[in-house]
This record gives C-alpha cells, structure tokens and sequence, in this order.
C-alpha cells in the first residue's frame, strides 16, 4: 500500500473511532442514568409506603396489609421497564465498544505499516488487502472485565429489587400488627 493511501485510511478510522467513543459514552451515560433513576424512583416507592405505614391511625389506613401488591406491583413494573431499557443500553455499550477496540487495533497496525512505509524497513506488517481479512480479537481480559461489570450491574439491581419487593409487604403488614400492639397496650390501666 502506497503512503498516501495508509494516511487517508488512518484518517478515515481516526473519525470512524470519534463517532464510536460518542456512542460509547451515550450508552454508558444512559445506562447509569437508568441505574440512578431506578434506584430513585425505587425509593420514592419506599419512602411513600413507610410514611404511610407510620401515620396509620385507627380511622383512616391509605394502604393497609391486605393491599400490599399494589406498591409491589408498581414497584415491580418499574423495575421491569428500567430493566429492559437498561439491558439495551449495557449491550450496545458491549457492543460499541467492542468495535472501538478493533479499531484501536486497526490503527495500531496502520501506525505499523506507514511506519514501515516511511522507513522503508524491512519488517513488513502486512499488506492492505490482507489486513482487511485478517480476524481481529480485542483483549480477551478486558471483554471479560467488561462482562462481570455489567453481570453485577444486572445482579445489583435485580438484589435491590427483591428487597424493595419484601420491604413493600413487610412494611404495610408489620406496621399493621405493630399498630394493634400498639393499640391493645393502651388498655386501662388496673387501678387507673
């Protein structure tokens, strides 16, 4: 391959890997957005039912035991929207930067030949039309690396919804049958 062409095609894989770190950076950006956002509105769920559960009085319960699986159930709907949209942005981030790397490699090997090119060196890299063929494989370690990030993601999030599922029921049940002791322990008093 002459100079001239190597340099343009560096060029050209120098703008392609620009435009692959802006998605690879929106799909990250999105994925800890949905993270956050669902851990937010996970607690909001949370804190309405326990500020609930701790004003109940004898004459007005909003949300008493027996309805426990409407916070549940709209606990649980979020979390399945937030998942899915959250698995979409983790594997286009997989994806995106999977590509990166082989571009990164890509470039790496025509850093080589216009190397060779310019020092007329007898090392030859490969020519042109062979790296076009040529199976490229990114670090095996970090594609793993990157698997274990996003599997304890999903681990996490899936943890800290079966405790916002138990803590839906747990609180508006236990607050219940704490608010009857309450209420059978101010019994007169004897002798009172």
């Amino acid at each position: 391959m002459e100079l001239d062409d190597l340099n343009k095609n560096l060029e050209e894989l120098g703008k392609n890997n620009e435009k692959q770190e802006k998605r690879v950076r929106y799909q990250s950006t999105r994925a800890v957005f949905l993270t956050v956002s669902n851990f937010i509105f996970q607690a909001l769920i949370y804190h309405s039912i326990s500020a609930t559960a701790t004003t109940t009085t004898t004459t007005t319960t909003t949300i008493q035991c027996k309805n426990w699986w409407i916070p549940f159930a709209l606990s649980l709907l979020a979390f399945t929207l937030f998942s899915f949209s959250f698995l979409d942005a983790a594997t286009s981030l997989y994806r995106f930067q999977y590509h990166l790397d082989l571009n990164h490699i890509k470039q790496q090997k025509l850093y080589a030949q216009i190397h060779s090119a310019r020092h007329s060196c007898s090392v030859k890299v490969g020519d042109g039309d062979r790296m076009k063929y040529e199976v490229l494989k990114p670090d095996v370690v970090q594609l793993l690396k990157r698997i274990f990030c996003i599997g304890f993601a999903i681990f996490a999030l899936i943890a800290f919804e079966v405790v916002m599922l138990i803590a839906c029921r747990s609180i508006l049940c236990d607050a219940d049958s704490m608010f009857e002791v309450r209420v059978s322990d101010q019994s007169p008093l004897p002798g009172g």
